[in-house]
């Protein structure tokens, strides 16, 4: 009995040894992220900075000046003023919206602003964004709603 004991646990100990020569051990090999397309600096004109703003929710989050003062302009010309927050913003993109159809009209209104004007044609939708350019970098700086 001792003589098969030892036969046994030499055969064990060698399958074992075998099975571990041949496991593979994990590689920690540097994946390569899909190349992203070289695009122009966010900042390079308010053009351009508005395109990377519309259309990149974490990049917009970035941007804004928060909390950010809304301002509501009613019928009779009198107003509401509230303050965002970061946590209740909600990203919007007017540009690649197939849903509705979005006038949008972009004024230069000096050197360090620009307001970008957003309608929806017969909805009443009416809303100003205010972009300031601040430390050479654009921010959304006020909104206002100018709706029905």
């Amino acid at each position: 009995m001792p003589k098969l004991f030892k036969t046994a646990a030499l055969f064990g100990f060698a399958l074992l040894i075998t099975t571990l020569a041949c496991v593979q051990k994990p590689q920690h090999q540097m994946v390569n992220a899909i190349p992203k397309k070289i695009t122009e600096p966010a900042d390079k004109n308010f053009e351009t900075f508005y395109k990377h703003f519309e259309r990149d929710s974490v990049f917009q989050l970035s941007r804004i000046i928060f909390p950010v003062k809304l301002t509501i302009t009613y019928d009779d010309d009198t107003h509401t003023i509230k303050l965002i927050k970061k946590a209740d913003w909600k990203y919007f993109n007017t540009l690649d919206s197939k849903a509705e159809k979005y006038i949008v009209q972009t004024k230069h209104l000096n050197s360090t602003q620009y307001k970008t004007i957003i309608n929806i044609e017969d909805t009443g939708y009416d809303m100003e964004y205010r972009f300031i350019n601040k430390g050479s970098k654009w921010w959304l700086a006020g909104i206002e709603d100018n709706g029905d």
